[in-house]
């Protein structure tokens, strides 16, 4: 098994308990986003729109109801397959166009009015962002970690594997991201907001999360060690998992004519 397919299982797995689009604490922050966005200016209707490793269509979901017209891009059939069932049962089929690929060798047919992405582990390295500058010919939307991620059931897991505290295969920070638009001269707004969220497993689930973040760390999972962590956040017969995290949001332009964001 290669690594692209290797990747690729793990987040089909995933995709079985990955946030949907109506889980409520994920509306909260994506209308947050999608919400400041438009104070900015942005308009989503009928606009061409790539989302980057579209998930289960958190995003995409909420920007077809907007009016636009998505092209859904994910490495895994299996978060795709979740997005198509809500795609049905919402009627949105018509408004959103799945594509099942890796942002590294996937080559777009067309450059998009925007080009997103959110918390998309795709969207980590330089390349990767120059590729997405590349694809659209007006907005870009990019939403990451601000300065600080905090989940402490994780932390022990990686702790108690040995794995070190900057190994990451998430996305890039926001930080960075600004970084690599400041040395191209590319505009942009930038908003920073706060967020929680709490993830209520049974054990046996908390072992399947507990092994898929080892497993996108490429660490193979111990589950005495797995099982002792899990013990620790048992409250009663679940097992609590909390994040506090600041997430950025970048707002550019790549256009050169009269059109500007606000406050440019």
């Amino acid at each position: 098994m290669d690594v692209l397919e290797k990747a690729t299982g793990v987040w089909d797995k995933m995709a079985l308990t990955y946030p949907r689009y109506d889980d409520v604490a994920m509306q909260n922050d994506v209308y947050h986003v999608l919400q400041w966005c438009e104070q900015q200016g942005v308009n989503f209707s009928e606009k061409t729109i790539l989302d980057i490793g579209c998930g289960t269509g958190t995003v995409a979901i909420p920007l077809a109801k907007k009016g636009a017209s998505i092209t859904a891009l994910d490495i895994s059939d299996g978060m795709l397959g979740v997005l198509n069932e809500y795609m049905k049962v919402l009627g949105l089929e018509p408004s959103i166009r799945l594509c099942q690929g890796d942002w590294k060798v996937y080559t777009p047919r067309q450059t998009y009015d925007i080009v997103m992405a959110s918390l998309s582990p795709a969207i980590s390295s330089e390349a990767a962002i120059e590729k997405m500058l590349n694809v659209t010919h007006d907005t870009g939307i990019y939403v990451g970690w601000g300065a600080y991620k905090k989940n402490l059931f994780l932390d022990m897991l990686a702790h108690s594997h040995n794995i070190p505290d900057k190994t990451s295969t998430g996305c890039i920070k926001v930080k960075q991201f600004i970084e690599v638009l400041e040395q191209k001269n590319i505009p942009c707004q930038t908003h920073f907001f706060k967020t929680e969220w709490e993830d209520i497993f049974l054990p046996e689930e908390a072992k399947e999360f507990a092994t898929m973040m080892l497993m996108r760390k490429e660490v193979e999972p111990d589950m005495s060690v797995i099982e002792t962590v899990i013990k620790m956040f048992m409250q009663g017969n679940k097992v609590l998992v909390k994040t506090e995290a600041e997430k950025g949001v970048v707002l550019f332009s790549v256009r050169n004519d009269t059109y500007c964001l606000k406050g440019y």
